[in-house]
């Protein structure tokens, strides 16, 4: 079945209901199932003051209900109902997603059983576009479905949707095989895989309205230009090793190859001595292949795309990674040898362990160079790349796994891309998550001893002027607000702690701020907006904005499940912070149900 381009206003299939073109009533239900409040065992209505000028958009008591934030321009809400209850931890079950006007508070459901949301440009080049890969309908979702793994099973459904038309493209029978593969807006030429009458998966790729199955043997669909797609495609069927990388035509046509089977003409990548080393002549065509652009720098804003790929000897079965840049007949060959395709990009570089000339070696390149650069690190797989903004700089981790493919401690290395870089950690040990400060110049990590507790290391992004602040309990996250100050959220054995960090002070300390928390958005240079006070019972909090200096605080509102602001970094030109929230009292009321309020910034002086 071809898929067609159709206004999201007229529903394509059953389980999109009409949208209600008047308010909705105090008691409804609807496709999403919510439960009403018109009802004789609701409790007496709230008198809670509410702060910010909050009005009531919709009254609905419903524990799986959650948020998905606002749209673009702020008009809707998208709504998560979850299709199975939602564990505290682990895999989120799929839900149902709609939208809420907040002016009419009309819902329109968008799609069932949502998985996996992926966010674009708009069709238009402007706004915003989102494809959501899902079940057709809630009964389609395996009942044990939090535990499975991918590939999830079953024929399922991608629908693509732009906001501001509400058109939108939906194709059946995917299949959770290869991820897909998306341009850079909404319908955008993709790459799917979908199932065929005998229920045999095959690469499907074109605009999304008018796709096209690839031809026999082609194992994926790696990726585009303006005029076709590259696939890979295996010398038989019987052949699981992927021969060539071919170009096919979006009209049609004759195929042509981009790389051979076998190594052809090429260029040695020299690592820090100035030397390349040279593949075996006899090898395999290109295996696990990447693609991605970068932009170029300079007067040409093209962007400039590149394949990545490895290839296996046949005489000594060496792996070696080999990039090779759209538009040049050439291969470029990398140094090191290969245990297994372990590489990541940025805008700027390429960075990948391998066996170098005294071990395991962590290299980087930067596109274009004549030469890559790196330092020796243990055995172990890249995680947890941190960039600058400019990409000037990276930190990752180091890390082997265990049978079961669960990661062991590792090290952290901090480095240049296509220059050097250096482990600056002493041992291998669990390390959270790393990053720098918005003005680049402090570097962050948290370090898990097995004593317990938590080390706060703070480093110039050189590694050098490290500072330490030993801490209680475990810190599961921390951000940087502003140049100066680190905010540290972290488990106090009765739910989480939220504290902070100033930089400027020598030596460095805790500041408490909120016991119980949720999440928060900063509202000011002082300023928060929390959740805290956090009732396991009700399974609610207080939310309120709070001065983390001084402790002034001003009540939102209590028994919140759950709240989504309008942004969480601040725009420049913002004058105010819209913000949904659902009450969930302990006793059922009127009151329960979906607010907003608008907090102006100018109420959050620094």
């Amino acid at each position: 079945m071809i898929p067609r381009m159709v206004d999201r206003r007229i529903p394509a299939h059953p389980f999109f209901m009409p949208v209600t073109r008047t308010a909705l009533p105090t008691s409804w239900y609807l496709v999403l199932g919510l439960a009403t409040l018109a009802c004789p065992s609701c409790g007496v209505p709230g008198t809670t003051p509410r702060g910010f000028d909050s009005r009531q958009v919709l009254a609905v008591r419903d524990p799986q209900l959650y948020f998905g934030g606002f749209n673009g321009d702020e008009s809707r809400l998208y709504l998560n109902r979850y299709v199975q209850p939602r564990p505290t931890f682990g895999v989120l079950p799929p839900h149902d997603l709609s939208t809420l006007d907040l002016t009419t508070s009309q819902v329109e459901q968008i799609a069932p059983a949502v998985f996996e949301t992926t966010n674009l440009a708009g069709a238009s080049g402007g706004g915003r576009g989102r494809a959501f890969l899902h079940y057709p309908s809630d009964g389609d979702v395996p009942a044990d479905f939090p535990s499975l793994r991918r590939p999830y099973p079953g024929h399922l459904q991608l629908s693509l949707w732009d906001e501001a038309t509400g058109q939108h493209v939906d194709v059946s029978d995917v299949a959770d095989g290869n991820p897909v593969v998306f341009g850079p807006s909404v319908f955008d030429p993709i790459a799917v895989d979908r199932f065929d009458t005998d229920d045999n998966v095959l690469p499907w790729f074109g605009p999304p309205d008018a796709l096209q199955p690839a031809p026999s043997l082609f194992a994926r669909i790696v990726g585009f230009d303006a005029t076709g797609a590259f696939g890979v495609a295996a010398a038989a069927a019987s052949d699981a090793i992927w021969s060539d990388i071919q170009h096919l035509p979006f009209a049609g046509g004759d195929r042509s190859v981009v790389v051979p089977p076998g190594v052809g003409d090429h260029v040695l990548i020299a690592d820090e001595s100035g030397m390349g080393l040279e593949p075996e002549s006899q090898s395999t065509g290109p295996r696990d292949v990447r693609y991605f652009c970068v932009p170029t720098t300079g007067a040409d804003d093209h962007s400039r795309c590149f394949f990545v790929y490895s290839r296996t000897g046949l005489n000594g079965g060496q792996e070696r990674l080999f990039a090779r840049a759209i538009g040049d007949p050439r291969e470029l060959v990398l140094p090191g040898a290969l245990g297994g395709m372990d590489a990541v990009q940025s805008a700027t570089a390429l960075l990948w362990t391998a066996a170098g000339p005294t071990g395991n070696h962590l290299y980087s390149w930067r596109f274009d160079a004549d030469r890559a650069a790196g330092c020796d690190v243990p055995d172990g797989l890249i995680r947890y790349v941190t960039w600058t903004t400019a990409e000037d700089q990276f930190a990752l981790e180091i890390a082997a796994t265990d049978t079961r493919g669960y990661p062991l401690p590792g090290i952290l290395v901090l480095g240049a891309p296509g220059g050097g870089c250096r482990v600056i950690t002493p041992e291998a040990m669990y390390y959270h998550p790393w990053t720098f400060s918005p003005d680049e110049t402090v570097l962050n990590w948290q370090e898990y001893p097995a004593s317990g507790g938590t080390t706060i290391h703070l480093t110039a992004v050189d590694g050098s002027g490290e500072r330490r602040i030993e801490m209680p309990g475990s810190i599961f996250f921390t951000i940087f607000q502003g140049d100066h100050r680190l905010l540290l959220q972290s488990d106090s054995g009765d739910g989480s702690r939220l504290s902070f960090i100033d930089l400027t002070e020598d030596p460095i300390r805790d500041h408490p701020v909120a016991d119980r928390t949720a999440s928060w958005v900063w509202v000011g240079e002082h300023w928060l907006l929390l959740g805290d006070a956090y009732s396991k019972q009700d399974d609610t909090f207080t939310l309120r904005a709070v001065n983390i200096e001084t402790g002034a605080s001003r009540l939102l509102s209590p028994s919140v499940a759950v709240f989504s602001p309008s942004w969480t970094t601040r725009p420049a030109e913002a004058t105010e912070l819209s913000v949904a929230y659902l009450v969930r009292g302990r006793t059922p009321s009127a009151q329960d149900g979906i607010w907003l309020a608008h907090l102006p910034l100018n109420d959050f002086p620094p």
